[in-house]
């Protein structure tokens, strides 16, 4: 019984590790855009939803073009 009960939560926390749609658009606009990324910008995760982190030592200025980017689906 138990192994059983391991198996069912190892394979239900297997199944939550799929990417959602908004993740997926996301992660291949900003695979496009990576170039716009300043130097020091690293993607930290992307939510969900779609939202991005990003973080890097420069100002947060410096990521707009790359936000930009992602937020138009990629380089236009």
């Amino acid at each position: 019984m138990r192994k059983l009960l391991l198996a069912s939560l190892l394979l239900t926390g297997c199944a939550t590790l799929a990417n959602t749609p908004q993740q997926e658009r996301t992660a291949q606009a900003a695979e496009r855009c990576r170039g716009l990324l300043p130097a020091d910008g690293v993607i930290q995760r992307i939510e969900p939803d779609g939202k991005i982190w990003v973080a890097g030592s420069t100002g947060t200025g410096n990521f707009q073009p790359f936000f930009a980017c992602v937020g138009a689906g990629g380089p236009q």
